[in-house]
């Protein structure tokens, strides 16, 4: 699980992770650290370049320092706490994949998914944590593709598409994708 400080106060980081570069750096290295499975066995003994290259994590943190947003990365953990109990037991009618890996924090009972969702298809990787599709980036994006069977067609005009919807709509071009066959 997430440390109580991306729940609670995820705000108090992102002024010190935002304002200091080098405390940046000892955030980001010590989650992949943590949270990676490094060998299959869920355990790094601290040692992430068994799953990184030593550019992917400099990569990582360029990207937080540079877009300044490692606040809005936490933000949404303190968002999803403050959902109301009766809003989490709805029930997602959407089919719905799931990828279950190992090294990840926390793995939710297939009972608990079956209940609370309309689960279609559950994968259980042999390697992967927390930053799953970071670590095994080629066999998660394979899982990922195959999840729908649903053809996708020629884009259509939608008349106020946005980024919010149905997942498919493009806010800038004004343009869905269709799935009419």
């Amino acid at each position: 699980m997430p440390p109580a400080m991306h729940r609670t106060r995820p705000q108090t980081a992102a002024f010190g992770l935002t304002d200091s570069p080098v405390g940046l750096a000892a955030w980001i290295v010590e989650k992949l650290r943590a949270w990676s499975d490094c060998d299959g066995n869920c355990d790094c003994d601290g040692d992430a370049e068994r799953s990184f290259t030593k550019d992917e994590p400099l990569t990582n943190l360029t990207l937080y320092r540079l877009t300044g947003t490692i606040g809005s990365s936490m933000r949404r953990y303190h968002v999803n706490a403050a959902i109301s109990p009766a809003q989490q037991v709805r029930r997602v009618e959407v089919p719905s994949g799931f990828s279950l890996f190992p090294g990840d924090i926390v793995r939710p009972p297939r009972a608990w998914l079956e209940r609370t969702a309309n689960v279609v298809r559950v994968t259980e990787p042999a390697r992967g944590g927390r930053f799953a599709p970071f670590e095994e980036p080629e066999p998660y994006a394979g899982r990922s593709c195959g999840r729908s069977s649903a053809p996708i067609g020629r884009p259509r005009r939608v008349e106020g598409a946005t980024a919010y919807g149905s997942g498919r709509q493009r806010r800038r071009t004004g343009f869905a994708e269709s799935t009419d066959t």
